[in-house]
């Protein structure tokens, strides 16, 4: 059976993003204490700038945290039938995984590319005005049409960002997901499974590929299949977890924290394994999770990520350069931001991602009937 409260949490993790991405590209001075170097022009932090930018606050705009809540997610879902003993199901996953991954990829790709080729892309001056370094560095060249065929058939979903920044992430989503199937493919048995991810996370550990953290929120994912918890547990767990998730490195609530090169990415993996585990298994939360609105996001949350930075970059942009930065800039840039992606991630799941699922799902059938026939 679906897990409503994992979807609902999926949803409000994709809304965390655009709304990161929005803060990262029109107010970075609330970016500042975790991305120092984001602001061209840096400015003495007024009060209102101050308690924003600081934990518990930074929790709504910490896509960094949002996206490792992604990745434990998916460990937790995709491992749910080898969990059942339904090994045939988990190895066909392995092989729709692209599709259902990629063709979205690929009309996001082509409306970005689109968008870019019409002039229609806005973000460079709107840098200038919100002073974001980071926001200026995308977008500086034309992309070319064998560029955009890269990016469709592959560039994106292997982390090519020139047309759809966000993607960075599905690499390892991708990639992270293979693995993990891969390794409850091969393990003995039902039994076997923890086994067999403590010894693939154990190498993932040994080995340290890049992004070895990523990698292992997949594998803590999948083993909280096999996780009790009680409703106490659970709300202790979801409140440390959203402390780790709100950490920052400077940040003075932090100073008993042990600071190191990869702190940020390491507390918010925590915080993320924290939280889902105390989501999926002790029904913390499950009342806002299953609500309408959280559900409406869960459903459209895919096509959300691949869209809200184009947007970002054109209809947002554009509202900035008509009305700057000031608080009814701002105002007024957001709503139409949320608004215009929220219509476009409806349109686009219902044409777009709705196939690419089914697509996959019917692939992965066919190669499970394959596979089966040659079998006997």
């Amino acid at each position: 059976m679906r897990n409503r409260a994992a979807d609902g949490l999926r949803g409000i993790a994709s809304l965390v993003v655009a709304l990161s991405h929005f803060v990262h590209a029109f107010w970075p001075a609330l970016m500042r204490h975790g991305y120092p170097a984001g602001e061209v022009d840096v400015q003495r932090m007024t009060v209102v700038e101050w308690v924003l930018s600081s934990p518990p606050a930074t929790i709504f705009f910490n896509g960094h945290f949002a996206v490792l809540i992604f990745f434990v997610l998916s460990g937790f879902v995709l491992s749910k039938p080898a969990i059942d003993g339904e090994y045939t199901s988990v190895r066909s996953r392995a092989w729709g995984r692209y599709f259902r991954l990629n063709i979205p990829i690929a009309a996001a790709s082509l409306l970005s590319w689109m968008i870019l080729a019409a002039g229609l892309n806005w973000n460079h001056e709107a840098a200038a005005i919100s002073s974001s370094d980071w926001f200026a560095e995308y977008f500086k060249r034309d992309v070319s049409i064998l560029t955009l065929l890269r990016a469709s058939l592959y560039g994106g979903l292997m982390g090519s960002t020139v047309l759809i920044p966000p993607v960075w992430s599905l690499k390892v989503e991708f990639l992270g997901s293979l693995l993990l199937l891969g390794t409850l493919a091969l393990s003995p048995s039902k039994k076997g499974n923890l086994l067999a991810l403590a010894v693939c996370s154990l190498g993932i550990v040994v080995f340290k590929p890049n992004d070895f953290i990523f990698f292992l929120c997949f594998f803590a994912g999948a083993a909280m299949n096999y996780l009790r918890m009680s409703v106490l547990a659970g709300v202790c767990s979801a409140v440390l977890g959203l402390i780790f998730g709100a950490y920052q490195s400077s940040s003075g609530p932090f100073f008993w924290a042990p600071s190191f090169p990869a702190a940020n990415t390491a507390y918010n993996a925590i915080g993320a394994v924290l939280l889902v585990a105390a989501v999926c298994r002790a029904g913390i939360a499950q009342a806002l999770l299953e609500s309408s609105v959280s559900q409406f996001l869960g459903k459209i949350s895919y096509s959300l990520y691949l869209l809200h930075f184009i947007v970002l970059c054109s209809v947002a942009s554009y509202a900035i350069v008509l009305f700057g930065v000031y608080p009814l800039g701002l105002t007024f840039s957001l709503a139409i931001y949320l608004l215009v992606t929220i219509v476009a991630s409806v349109f686009f799941t219902r044409y777009i991602d709705n196939y690419a699922i089914s697509f996959g799902h019917k692939f992965s059938r066919f190669v499970g009937l394959v596979n089966k026939a040659r079998s006997e």
